[in-house]
């Protein structure tokens, strides 16, 4: 999905440095690792007038069931927070990727070393010698088919609840489809 530096300030983004700090609504935020190592930030989604959408929810509290909300929120990756501040946007359909392969210290998301990518392209980018001695990053101890059918049927969920509309369960499905598709890379 494309990301602008306007996005950003809508969602309370108000600085971002270029040494990599992030700023929402005056303060520094926290700045999260996800599984693969990547920092992210979360927000919230706001509507048109900038109020917090809330998203009914089902809690049990004991032995009983409790209606109450939850506000809806995403996360958002650094390495697209910075390419939008400094660039302007990220266009929709691309990625932005890692130069120099690296994405575990703050260092690595400064604008410098962040490019522009087709996920074709980022898929293609020979990445061997970024992990140093050649061990991969990860330990994939299953045979490729394990991994080949999490992400099918992941794909395949996405295209059910594309018909149907949900759009929870898409944003729930996009971050599990990267995530086979990162270990799927490694291979």
């Amino acid at each position: 999905n494309m990301l602008t530096k306007q996005d950003l300030l809508d969602v309370g983004i108000t600085e971002v440095t270029p040494d990599c700090k992030v700023y929402k609504n005056g303060k520094l935020a926290k700045l999260s690792q996800n599984k693969t190592g990547y920092y992210t930030i979360s927000v919230y989604i706001l509507d048109d007038n900038g109020n917090k959408i809330k998203k009914p929810i089902r809690r049990r509290q004991g032995d009983t069931w409790i209606d109450t909300y939850v506000y809806k929120s995403t996360t958002l990756t650094l390495q697209r927070i910075m390419w939008a501040w400094f660039k302007g946007e990220v266009p929709d359909g691309m990625v932005v990727d890692h130069i120099d392969n690296q994405h575990t210290s703050l260092s690595d998301y400064r604008i410098e070393n962040l490019q522009l990518l087709t996920p074709r392209e980022n898929l293609k980018k020979d990445r061997r010698n970024s992990w140093g001695s050649g061990m991969l990053p990860c330990n994939l101890e299953k045979p490729r088919e394990y991994y080949e059918n999490i992400l099918n049927t992941r794909l395949n969920l996405y295209e059910f609840y594309k018909t149907v509309g949900d759009k929870d369960k898409l944003h729930s499905l996009r971050g599990g489809i990267a995530y086979a598709k990162a270990r799927l890379r490694y291979y």
